[in-house]
């Protein structure tokens, strides 16, 4: 009874391990590879307060009319201002007049 019992765990651990062997080299998706440099950037100057100098080109006023707010808690909110702690990194100042 020993020896059965003992080849059937020596048995099944060698077919555990084949397959495990056998699944390592089986991939479902592909490898995502970091070395590849497709990427075009360049250097842009910074000023000496950390700012980045931007030269917009064009604008227009966008019309923006909101008819539904589908969500299940309706919140009435009055955004007056947004402060600088507002944006981590930049400073974006907005105030909203009527």
């Amino acid at each position: 009874m020993k020896t059965d019992k003992y080849t059937k765990i020596l048995l099944t651990v060698i077919a555990i391990n084949l397959t495990l062997i056998s699944l390592k080299d089986i991939s479902f998706f592909n490898k995502a590879y970091a070395d590849e440099d497709n990427n075009r950037y360049m250097n842009i100057p910074i000023n000496e307060n950390g700012t980045i100098d931007v030269r917009i080109v064009d604008s227009e006023e966008l019309d923006v009319s909101i008819t539904d707010i589908n969500t299940s808690d309706k919140l009435k909110v009055r955004l007056e201002e947004v402060d600088n702690s507002a944006f981590f990194y930049t400073k974006v100042p907005v105030v909203i007049k009527e």
